[in-house]
């Protein structure tokens, strides 16, 4: 069964939250899961009422929720279109426009204000693992500047799933504390918060720096794989020719870090990995999606000597 959850919203609130709560229960069905989709599609101060009640909940599965909830709601949101407030009032959008300057750019959504304010209350005082992981999410998605010094408080945490709602929460922001928190949870013992922090760092940071590039060098030889592709990959972004034997190394390759190293070959260009590329098409040229085969010719195209620059 397909849920329209454009029109789910506009049911129940009451009945909405019953049915999402199993999400964070660890038993979620298809039911729940559906009704979180629909109460992230409202755009409502009363869910924004009920999401910051929950947050106060003696269960960690409804604060979770209420986390969740104020982190996500509001839908889809068009980033070229900015936010205008009351075309009626003049002077409230001018008081909120004061407020918004503590968001991140380009990440303006429905009471951002009240829900990253309710959010921060929560994280202050919040005990449970999960729920300041849920926080830390939330706090990824508003994209608030205001959260980054909790956050990185919170950075040595005995918990991994504490640390990884930081990483979340840090993703995007470009503060000096938040990437240097980045860089140091980058050497995570955890694997899954070393991998999306080196993610974090290499694709959705544009920032160029020392201590970036020698944080995503450490991890070329990362036991776990999907960190390794995120470091080469950073690279290859800032174009650093020094990653070159690596992402070599991963197109040869039989396991899933070739897909990495195609994309990092887009990103670099170089002629010296034509004739790996070359090789991978012959090798892998069936059996492959056609998207990663697009990509391959894509990359081959890049690499050519021959080619115009």
């Amino acid at each position: 069964m397909t849920t329209d959850f454009a029109q789910t919203p506009d049911a129940d609130l009451t009945t909405l939250l019953a049915q999402a709560r199993p999400v964070f229960a660890q038993n979620d069905d298809a039911e729940a899961v559906e009704a979180l989709m629909a109460l992230f599609c409202r755009d409502d101060a009363e869910t924004v009422a009920a999401a910051t009640t929950l947050l106060a909940d003696a269960d960690p599965a409804a604060r979770c929720l209420g986390a969740a909830i104020l982190g996500q709601m509001g839908g889809a949101f068009d980033d070229d279109e900015p936010f205008e407030g009351d075309e009626d009032d003049d002077e409230d959008e001018e008081d909120l426009d004061d407020e918004l300057d503590t968001l991140g750019p380009d990440r303006i959504t429905v009471f951002a204000v009240e829900r990253a304010e309710a959010l921060l209350a929560r994280y202050a005082v919040e005990t449970d693992p999960r729920v300041l992981s849920e926080i830390g999410g939330a706090f990824g998605h508003l994209g608030w500047h205001a959260a980054i010094p909790a956050l990185v408080a919170r950075a040595d945490h005995e918990a991994a799933t504490v640390r990884y709602g930081v990483v979340l929460g840090l993703t995007g922001q470009t503060d000096a504390a938040a990437v240097a928190a980045l860089v140091r949870l980058s050497a995570d013992a955890d694997d899954e918060v070393r991998n999306w922090a080196t993610f974090a760092l290499g694709t959705q940071l544009e920032l160029d720096t020392p201590a970036v590039r020698a944080a995503l060098h450490a991890r070329l030889d990362d036991a776990n794989e999907e960190a390794r592709g995120e470091a080469l990959l950073g690279l290859a972004r800032r174009h650093d020719t020094e990653v070159l034997p690596a992402v070599i190394s991963a197109l040869l390759g039989d396991d899933a870090l070739c897909a990495m190293g195609v994309e990092a070959a887009i990103e670099l260009g170089s002629p010296e990995l034509q004739g790996p590329l070359v090789a991978l098409r012959a090798r892998r040229g069936e059996g492959h999606t056609a998207h990663f085969l697009v990509q391959l010719d894509e990359a081959i195209a890049r690499c050519d000597p021959d080619a115009e620059v």
